[in-house]
């Protein structure tokens, strides 16, 4: 009997030793929490700002028929590399009188151009649209202007 009941004491203590209530540090996910909410709202903030920043420019969309002048000529181009590296082909080539304005940024503005037999338009079209943000150009009767003025470009 005496054995009986210390085992029963004994199986009790055990028992009574692992059903001790030990609360979860883990955070309740429905509370608010103000760090996290703003951490949330930062982030949603920088990701916005970057897709703005990232986003193409809007495609010129030229009627083929309105464009006359030098812009017509036909060309051929197999370009990888900066802004002004087109330029000075440009230059060189005297398709149309090449003008700059402003000062190129610091960064490289890498272009890739490849065209065969097109007119010179639709690759300063194209040009345009790879350089986004960065810069600008303008197609004239007999020239094009590469616009590098800060703030200016759309």
């Amino acid at each position: 009997m005496k054995l009986s009941g210390l085992g029963v004491l004994g199986t009790l203590l055990l028992l009574s030793g692992c059903s001790i209530f030990q609360k979860d540090d883990i955070p309740d996910p429905n509370v608010s929490n103000t760090a996290s909410t703003n951490l949330k709202d930062v982030a949603d903030a920088v990701y916005n700002e970057l897709r703005q920043i990232n986003a193409p420019a809007p495609v010129p969309r030229v009627n083929p028929e309105s464009v006359h002048g030098c812009s017509t000529r036909l060309v051929s181009i197999d370009l990888d590399g900066d802004v002004m590296l087109l330029i000075d082909d440009m230059v060189k080539a005297k398709y149309c009188q090449v003008r700059v304005v402003g000062k190129k940024p610091p960064q490289d503005i890498v272009l890739s151009l490849h065209y065969k037999v097109k007119p010179l338009w639709t690759v300063l079209e194209d040009a345009g649209v790879q350089m986004g943000n960065l810069g600008s150009i303008s197609v004239g009767e007999n020239s094009v202007v590469f616009d590098f003025t800060p703030g200016v470009q759309k």
